[in-house]
């Protein structure tokens, strides 16, 4: 099951706000279903960027399990920042 948890957000700079939306999308360990989660979520925002946080993990299990961060990143038709 995947969960999509949104909030609305404005920072204030010493010069102007700051506003953005958050959208954390939680899911299972199936690297696919979660990365297509991101896409679905960023095509339907019309994100202007798309961060997507990241942990590390060995080469090992990147290899076997696939990378959320970087299966989204390289679907994205959009910038993308990954935060280790």
């Amino acid at each position: 099951m995947i969960c999509i948890h949104n909030a609305h957000c404005i920072l204030p700079t010493s010069t102007h706000k700051v506003c953005f939306q958050l959208h954390v999308v939680v899911g299972a360990s199936n690297t696919q279903a979660v990365a297509h989660a991101i896409l679905e979520e960023a095509d339907l925002l019309d994100a202007t960027v798309v961060i997507i946080g990241s942990h590390l993990k060995s080469a090992l299990q990147e290899l076997w399990n696939g990378s959320v961060g970087n299966t989204a990143a390289s679907h994205l038709q959009r910038p993308c920042i990954l935060v280790r």
